[in-house]
């Protein structure tokens, strides 16, 4: 979709306040605006971007993996698969519920997500994945409507 410009939001993985990944998230916008990307914002320390494009998905998605790997020496892996379905509903109980959708995981807990063992079994879909809780979400998509407007 070339010319036409998209509001994307990137969820990394990894990314985190303290300890070994640690990245600023203004050097991380720095990093996204020098591979061309737009209106580049984050929201809390953790790897949530927002930013503009004309790009396909695929494209910038793959601009900013590059970058990472060379600026900050992090590599962010492929999406979780389906194929360990199967074993995370092992997992599952009466209280909570996951559906997947293309690459996507929702999970509802309706007690509490500490004792949730759908939550620590989420590595039986066979890849590493970062999970975002709905405030996050909800802030999110109320900043990608701004840049929209």
């Amino acid at each position: 979709m070339a010319g036409n410009h998209q509001i994307y939001v990137a969820l990394l993985r990894g990314i985190n306040v303290g300890g070994k990944n640690k990245i600023k998230m203004a050097e991380l916008r720095s990093a996204l605006e020098n591979i061309g990307l737009r209106r580049v914002k984050t929201y809390i320390q953790s790897g949530n971007v927002l930013f503009e494009s004309s790009d396909a998905e695929a494209t910038v998605r793959q601009r900013i993996e590059q970058e990472i790997a060379a600026v900050f020496g992090m590599t962010l892996p492929e999406p979780p698969l389906p194929f360990g379905i199967e074993k995370l509903a092992t997992a599952n109980n009466e209280d909570d519920a996951y559906e997947i959708v293309g690459r996507d995981v929702y999970l509802l807990f309706r007690r509490s997500v500490r004792d949730a063992k759908l939550s620590v079994n989420l590595q039986k879909l066979g890849k590493p994945v970062t999970v975002r809780n709905w405030n996050t979400l909800s802030k999110l998509v109320e900043m990608a409507k701004e840049l929209r407007e």
